[in-house]
């Protein structure tokens, strides 16, 4: 998971837009925002690759004046066109595609990310909350992640609805979501969880065709990404496998031990299936 860089926006701490529906909606559109580099509407660039989708990016950011703008709305500026333009940016920075390795084009479209950010603030003292002020940071987030006076529930609504495909790489992006919106409570080990049976399950549901080749392999990563964008798996379900996962293929030191770390992993999914609205699982020990 990408892990949060503490006091300063927009990076991590630990999103699904309609491509245009013709070529000519998408340059006007794409004229528009040039021609009006302030706006709060980015250009939907969702059916060009990952590299001209950071092109085009790179454009609207050269051509907006951020200078008469607060952090707090340079940072949801910033935030909606990355997430207006890459549907699994959730994902990415969720951690879904590190099988591609540090030198991919996802890691690469978080570094232009971080770095918008960057020349944007220009070298301006940050007014990013301090750690003393949790509920200041917590309004921070929510508003710069497009949720600014939304209740728990709400949000939570939202994130439902932007999600609902369902996919592995889905689940990724909403758990990385609740995450930086402080919606967690007591589920975060749960929820970490469910992030690392995220992983296996990509590496399992390639096992029988590509289990000759090793995980770093081109052909292995492309099979596994393919799975988790096109695997639907509900929460429960992918709870469960996370649960029988580790009793049944882990090796443990004594059954005592065992069975001390299945509890404290059942109450942490559950936890999480709490959070989420769903009924607790009776896991089988």
């Amino acid at each position: 998971m990408v892990n949060a860089a503490t006091g300063v926006q927009p990076s991590f701490e630990t999103p699904n837009i309609r491509p245009a529906s013709s070529r000519s909606n998408f340059t006007a559109q794409l004229q528009q925002a040039r021609m009006a580099p302030q706006t709060q509407d980015a250009a939907s660039l969702s059916g060009l690759s990952y590299q001209r989708r950071l092109e085009e990016l790179q454009k609207l950011h050269e051509n907006t004046d951020y200078s008469s703008m607060s952090e707090k709305d340079i940072s949801l500026l910033i935030h909606k066109r990355f997430m207006d333009a890459f549907p699994n940016f959730g994902a990415m920075a969720g951690g879904f595609y590190l099988c591609a390795g540090e030198n991919s084009i996802y890691t690469k479209v978080l570094d232009e990310y971080n770095q918008h950010f960057v020349e944007a603030k220009a070298g301006r003292k940050s007014e990013y909350p301090p750690a003393s002020d949790p509920e200041g940071r917590k309004e921070w987030k929510r508003y710069t992640f497009g949720y600014g006076g939304l209740s728990d529930d709400e949000i939570m609504e939202k994130l439902n609805e932007k999600y609902s495909g369902g996919t592995l790489a889905d689940r990724c992006g909403m758990i990385w979501e609740m995450w930086n919106l402080d919606l967690w409570e007591d589920g975060t080990k749960g929820a970490y969880y469910a992030l690392m049976q995220i992983q296996n399950e990509m590496v399992q549901r390639t096992e029988g065709q590509y289990g000759h080749l090793f995980r770093d392999n081109p052909i292995r990563v492309s099979a596994m990404i393919g799975v988790g964008e096109n695997t639907t798996i509900g929460w429960t379900q992918l709870v469960q496998n996370c649960f029988e996962d580790r009793r049944d293929n882990w090796t443990y030191q004594s059954e005592t031990l065992k069975q001390q770390i299945l509890q404290e992993l059942g109450d942490s999914l559950n936890q999480l299936l709490e959070r989420l609205k769903l009924e607790q699982l009776d896991f089988d020990f």
